[in-house]
């Protein structure tokens, strides 16, 4: 029988290049979600911004990007807590950034609103 045996620090080496390697497809899921967020903010009304956020984010529903929602269901299966609140304060900053800068307040009163 052909095999290996791991000694106790290859085992840890191999657990840690998956940690690393888990950890880099939750920064590229979310690196997906922030594109599609600025693409969006920067092309659609507020409204349809704030419509796609709560697709995402709220209700659970699938976007019209695939990609995107395949990025979200990637940080949620995780399981990782703390990633997906990061990810989810990032998205909010991406959008209210671009809202604040262009003097718009309304739609950052009703992502708060959203949140609330």
């Amino acid at each position: 029988m052909m095999g290996r045996i791991l000694s106790d620090q290859n085992r840890s080496n191999s657990l840690s290049d998956e940690s690393q390697l888990k950890e880099q497809g939750i920064h590229q899921a979310q690196e997906v979600i922030y594109q599609f967020l600025i693409r969006s903010v920067n092309q659609a009304t507020p409204e349809t911004v704030l419509m796609e956020f709560k697709q995402l984010f709220g209700m659970g529903e699938n976007l019209v990007d695939p990609d995107v929602n395949q990025a979200l269901h990637q940080i949620v299966n995780s399981k990782n807590e703390e990633e997906f609140r990061n990810t989810l304060k990032r998205a909010c900053y991406i959008l209210i950034n671009n809202w604040s800068s262009k003097r718009t307040a309304q739609p950052i009163k009703e992502l708060i609103q959203i949140l609330a």
